[in-house]
């Protein structure tokens, strides 16, 4: 039985059906590369920054571990997995993984889940990179400030 999972970004993403159809097996990101990240998903993105900082994590490292390509594309499934492998203190929502897979998915379409069938898993570690705590508004940098504190957190 095929499922589909709704995206809450859809609408707030004005190029996620350009990103979906951006890059995958193209050998020039930088000239199809998308200069912003959802502003949806900014502060998720964050948070991830802030605990690869305090944590130590390499999230480049984890997602080639996962099996990464070096085109920047992987599987859907492994970037999901890896994500919450990489991140055990956190819980996920499904619609936020979901949300993340939609925003960097690339590639031919996915017939049993919706989406796309490999996410852009290079561009999604050079967003988390770029997230500048400035331009958060001061109640989601207090989300983000106790997610990243506390040992346990349900994010999405």
């Amino acid at each position: 039985m095929a499922r589909s999972i709704a995206c809450p970004i859809r609408e707030a993403c004005c190029h996620a059906k350009l990103r979906a159809n951006a890059h995958c097996g193209q050998p020039k990101r930088s000239a199809i590369r998308f200069a912003h990240s959802p502003e949806a998903l900014k502060k998720f993105l964050l948070v991830f920054k802030r605990k690869n900082f305090n944590a130590g994590i390499d999230v480049m490292g984890a997602l080639r571990g996962a099996g990464a390509s070096p085109n920047g594309t992987m599987k859907k499934l492994q970037f999901l997995l890896c994500i919450k492998a990489t991140y055990k203190e956190f819980t996920f929502s499904e619609q936020l993984l979901y949300s993340f897979a939609h925003a960097y998915g690339c590639g031919d379409p996915d017939p049993v889940e919706g989406g796309k069938m490999h996410v852009a898993w290079k561009d999604f570690c050079e967003d988390i990179e770029a997230q500048d705590p400035k331009e958060i508004s001061r109640e989601d940098l207090a989300y983000i400030d106790h997610a990243c504190r506390a040992g346990s957190f349900v994010l999405g």
